[in-house]
């Protein structure tokens, strides 16, 4: 495992993005749910580590708010504890501990929080909140982790999981591409772990 860049200081925002190889961030449960592993989980807290809160779109909020309340373990606990910052027009009460919903302008409401925030502000996915911050120049970082799958279209039939492939090398040219060879994996997509 690479060692882990270090958190930004001061106030930021730090944009965790789960995607396909073909690109797909939309409903990542169905290709990432089971790379969620050990070590994507220890990944996931160490992001929350330098963190004084979460924001969320609906959406997301949702998601997180079905999935994680009665959760245990690194990120569990951690997202669990922190304060949750929710963006919706169409949400008027929140379900999940320690959330707070932010009203008005979205990049407004979110500056203003950054400004005061001891700490850094997590935020996931690519949605509208994310787009919109990043188009207003409040998200300082974004983290990418890239499945290897192919998830862009529906899945074949008798088949929910997409296609999937096992790493060979990366590399990143000074231009900031990032090479990433892969060799095709037969049958549906499964962590490395779980090759038969």
């Amino acid at each position: 495992m690479s060692a882990r860049p270090p958190a930004p200081t001061g106030p930021y925002v730090i944009a965790t993005v789960l995607t396909s190889l073909d690109g797909r961030t939309d409903d990542p449960m169905r290709f990432a749910g089971p790379y969620f592993d050990a070590d994507a989980q220890d990944e996931a807290a160490h992001v929350l580590d330098g963190c004084a809160g979460v924001l969320f779109g609906r959406r997301t909020y949702e998601a997180f708010a079905g999935a994680w309340p009665g959760a245990s373990g690194a990120f569990a606990d951690r997202i669990n504890a922190l304060p949750k910052y929710v963006v919706a027009a169409r949400l008027d009460r929140t379900r999940w501990s320690n959330s707070h919903l932010l009203s008005g302008d979205a990049a407004g409401a979110v500056a203003a929080l950054k400004q005061r925030s001891a700490g850094g502000l997590a935020i996931y996915g690519l949605g509208r909140l994310t787009r919109t911050l990043l188009g207003h120049g409040l998200v300082d970082r974004v983290r990418f982790n890239v499945h290897p799958v192919l998830a862009g279209g529906p899945p074949a039939e008798g088949d929910d999981r997409p296609e999937a492939f096992a790493l060979q090398s990366a590399r990143t040219r000074a231009s900031g591409v990032v090479v990433l060879d892969y060799a095709v994996r037969s049958g549906p997509a499964r962590p490395a772990g779980d090759r038969p």
